[in-house]
């Protein structure tokens, strides 16, 4: 083959390709325009009824004092459990309420330190696991469970708070739980990613994310009827829930699965239970633009900021959110649930459209560098054709109006300099996301062919430093 032609091929491919990319976004813009739509209404008509922003912290303290159990699930967290139990027993604003630890008896660094902790703190309670793990986290937030039974006494828990090692809690969140918790079997608060320095790129696509889904999607979810799903952490379950579930399932936390939050909350809404979410900003002008993300009651946490470990966290999301939901849960529940659950899952193509898109992009953009440098080289051949062109534009235009969306999030919570740099975080995001789906994708198939559950490496988790947590205590009590 002569260079020309293979040239005229690689032109007539990518054109092709750019055309098929193209009318995949075009179907996923015409979906995303429309949820905007119904977020953006939502706004500015039924603000205070779904943000919960007409709360005051002195109702907060004004509310009486149920019981809440802190869960959390650890395997080898011997680096960063002392440092967040130490901060959660000093740091939170509120009196009646236990941690509960999940320990493994094959892993005695980690179970070493939770039993010295709770020598001294008797709120904190070490649960060591029936079994040597790892197993799943949700064996082991059942494990858990069952040993709240037996702690409790005559003196019930009434709300049951998920939480993860890494995570800072807010010192008001449990308030903000017994506000609104057994009104709503589940309350979702927001996940917002602590900052990391504007080039570590990877670490703040999380912040764009969880920006984005829990001031925009989440809410919507609860406006529309549909089931809120829990984020794993910084969720609060009524115990009545629980144990409703608890009856009619073999396990309260469904063991086998990737993402058992998210399954769980499914669980609550297939059974009839309220799930809600509560964005509320420590300020009385609600309506307005916070200084900083601890301006809010939120669970702050470093997410991964190198690109392997994200693909490796994102690919256990995708698959368990998308596939696994997906085969165990179908596409139960009302129109609005399951208009949800299509846009959960249509990440599957989403995810992959994305990434092949800026690859068409950066090839296209290579083939015109190398005509400019060699007129024997062809430039991408697209079809000469009105809606060809009528269609790359709304692509075009459509895809600017979503990033500029995103920005304005990113911008509400982190402040304009990280929401200026959303947009150039897009790639990188785009790249993580697909590479993640391929990664799902390969692995859940696999294990189906194989007959073997699904196994997952542990993420490594950090804890922020005491001038990080001195700074986000100060201004989430301010």
């Amino acid at each position: 083959m002569s260079p020309i032609t293979f040239s005229y091929d690689l032109a007539l491919g990518l054109g092709f390709a750019i055309v098929a990319v193209a009318i995949l976004f075009a179907a996923f813009r015409i979906d995303d325009m429309a949820f905007d739509s119904m977020y953006w209404w939502t706004f500015f008509v039924h603000l205070h009824a779904t943000w919960r922003g007409n709360t005051t912290v002195e109702e907060l303290h004004a509310q009486r004092q149920q019981r809440i159990a802190i869960f959390v699930a650890c395997w080898h967290e011997e680096d960063v459990i002392e440092q967040m139990l130490a901060y959660a027993t000093s740091a939170i604003d509120y009196d009646h309420f236990d941690i509960l630890v999940g320990v493994y008896p094959n892993d005695a660094a980690t179970r070493t330190k939770v039993e010295a902790l709770a020598q001294r703190h008797p709120n904190v309670h070490a649960v060591v696991n029936d079994r040597p793990g790892p197993t799943t986290k949700a064996q082991n937030l059942n494990c858990v469970y069952r040993a709240m039974l037996a702690i409790e006494g005559d003196d019930p828990f009434e709300i049951v708070v998920l939480h993860d090692v890494e995570d800072v809690i807010h010192p008001l969140s449990l308030r903000l739980y017994n506000r609104f918790v057994p009104q709503s079997q589940l309350l979702q608060i927001p996940v917002f990613a602590l900052e990391y320095p504007w080039w570590e790129f990877v670490g703040w696509t999380y912040a764009d994310e969880f920006a984005k889904n829990h001031c925009k999607d989440m809410l919507l979810r609860e406006r529309l009827g549909a089931f809120v799903p829990s984020a794993g952490v910084g969720t609060a379950f009524a115990r009545s829930g629980l144990d409703r579930v608890a009856e009619s399932e073999l396990d309260l936390f469904p063991e086998g699965a990737l993402t058992e939050d998210y399954q769980f909350a499914l669980r609550l809404y297939q059974h009839g239970l309220r799930t809600s979410f509560a964005l509320l900003r420590l300020s009385p002008q609600h309506l307005g633009a916070p200084k900083t993300a601890a301006a809010y009651i939120a669970t702050r946490e470093y997410f991964p900021n190198k690109a392997s470990a994200a693909i490796r966290q994102k690919s256990r999301w995708v698959a368990g959110i998308c596939l696994q939901a997906w085969q165990r849960t179908g596409w139960h529940g009302n129109l609005a649930t399951r208009y949800m659950l299509y846009r959960d899952r249509r990440g599957l193509i989403g995810n992959l459209g994305a990434y092949a898109g800026y690859a068409v992009f950066v090839a296209s953009l290579a083939l015109v560098i190398w005509n400019h440098l060699d007129r024997r080289v062809f430039t991408p051949i697209v079809p000469n054709e009105r809606w060809v062109w009528i269609l790359l534009l709304f692509v075009l235009a459509s895809t600017l109006l979503e990033l500029v969306q995103g920005a304005c999030f990113t911008t509400w919570i982190y402040g304009w300099r990280a929401g200026v740099l959303s947009v150039a975080r897009a790639p990188v995001a785009a790249y993580i996301n697909g590479r993640a789906t391929v990664r799902a994708l390969r692995t859940f198939f696999g294990s189906l062919i194989r007959g073997e559950p699904m196994k997952w490496a542990k993420t490594a988790h950090v804890f922020p430093s005491a001038n990080t947590l001195e700074e986000f205590t100060r201004e989430a009590r301010s």
